[in-house]
């Protein structure tokens, strides 16, 4: 009769290490698959068959493991538009470290979120890893200058020996950082030719302009550039 041995519990252990002493008690053969596991280390066994207390003939049997192939990698999201409270989240949980290495101005990207990452979107990292990321400090504040024109704006009656002088109303319009074209930024009504200074704020790369309105008619009209000294 061919001696039996009773077969020890081997979870936990490296499987290189079981491997050599059960070659060496006569195993027919030690056979292995694997599988991620986030709670038992690489190379380390999670189960085996048969199981532990159970007696066997060596040489007859069979002895097979599920190995522990370590955490399984995450594939790094996109994280761009993450703002920071999107990245701990993310971070923590899956386990990596995510730090800001730097910020930079962006006109499409909010202030505050993901313009780019190390490594790239779709990389494979394991727990522990480190991603670093640029975040936007919103577009960059543009120099604005002041520009004044003074203009002069002809006083022409239908009749002009009409006395009292016939008054003309006078609608002003000006583009620049602060106003638009689309309301009037000065009205008043004129008996003779007036003369009036205008003020803009000019926005880097950015025009402005006025037109005057007599009587619903452009009389005056202008495009000023951002001057560039």
């Amino acid at each position: 009769m061919r001696k039996k041995i009773t077969v020890e519990d081997y979870t936990g252990k490296t499987y290189d290490t079981v491997k050599q002493v059960l070659e060496q008690q006569g195993y027919k053969k030690v056979s292995y698959t694997e599988e991620y596991s986030d709670s038992v280390d690489s190379g380390v066994i999670i189960s085996q068959d048969p199981s532990s207390g159970t007696e066997v003939v060596a040489a007859d049997t069979e002895i097979s493991f599920v190995v522990s192939k370590g955490a399984q990698p995450l594939t790094l999201k996109d994280l761009s538009g993450f703002n920071q409270v999107g990245l701990d989240d993310y971070a923590s949980s899956n386990g990596i470290e995510i730090s800001v290495s730097s910020e930079e101005y962006s006109d499409t990207v909010g202030a505050g979120q993901v313009i780019s990452q190390k490594p790239e979107a779709g990389a494979s990292l394991n727990k522990g890893d480190k991603v670093t990321v640029v975040m936007s400090k919103g577009p960059k504040e543009k120099e604005v200058k002041t520009v004044r024109r003074t203009i002069n704006i002809q006083y022409e009656p239908e009749d002009p020996t009409a006395t009292p002088p016939v008054p003309q109303h006078i609608q002003i319009y000006i583009q620049d950082k602060n106003n638009s074209m689309t309301k009037a930024y000065k009205e008043m009504d004129i008996t003779k030719d007036t003369a009036e200074t205008l003020t803009f704020e000019i926005e880097e790369g950015t025009q402005g302009g006025y037109k005057v309105v007599r009587d619903n008619t452009v009389i005056l009209e202008e495009t000023i550039d951002y001057p560039n000294s």
